[in-house]
């Protein structure tokens, strides 16, 4: 058995402090057309409790399907940062 869990299947915050160790070097992103639905509210709840920025990329949840070019240009710009 792993030993392993993710995030949705295991105790609410129980490695938020391991994140929070992170947070400077995590990009916490949505996609702009998902605001407030369920794949967009674990990244902006972490943004928010760490009180780092958001990043919006564009489209909704599916946005690398939707919006490729846009959406890889604006990854390398938030990775090169």
């Amino acid at each position: 058995m792993a030993e392993h869990a993710t995030l949705a299947h295991d105790h609410p915050g129980r490695y938020t402090d391991r994140l929070a160790a992170l947070s400077d070097r995590l990009v916490l992103a949505g996609g702009a057309k998902s605001r407030g639905e369920l794949p967009y509210r674990p990244a902006a709840l972490l943004a928010e409790r760490f009180g780092t920025e958001l990043v919006h990329f564009p489209g909704g949840h599916t946005g690398l399907s939707t919006h490729p070019a846009e959406l890889a240009e604006l990854l390398r710009k938030v990775l090169s940062a």
